[in-house]
């Protein structure tokens, strides 16, 4: 297990993602996503801590943004550090990444 970390507040499922973001744990996000966020439920990945990103982990990122907009629900990401950033922008993902609602 990856230890992530994800609660319901106001109709908005937050997750905390994990240091190290690579198949595991974006094996756990998708499932924790898929199961607790439906129509009218936002999501927030709070992403301070990420210190290491593999291409799965930035995959099920993009899985899961078009998951969110699927079910016309906002995605927010909160505070993306400087390896999360460095994966999007290593793979020519950085416009996708600013493309989300980046807090």
């Amino acid at each position: 297990m990856s230890g992530l970390q994800g609660e319901l507040v106001d109709d908005v499922f937050q997750v905390t993602l994990p240091r190290v973001l690579d198949i595991p744990a974006g094996t756990e996000l998708r499932d924790m996503v898929l199961e607790s966020v439906k129509p009218g439920i936002g999501l927030t990945l709070q992403s301070d801590t990420v210190e290491q990103v593999t291409t799965p982990g930035i995959q099920v990122l993009m899985a899961v943004a078009a998951h969110m907009e699927s079910q016309k629900a906002k995605l927010t990401v909160v505070k993306p550090t400087d390896a999360l950033i460095e994966g999007f922008s290593d793979l020519g993902l950085f416009s996708q990444l600013m493309s989300w609602n980046v807090e």
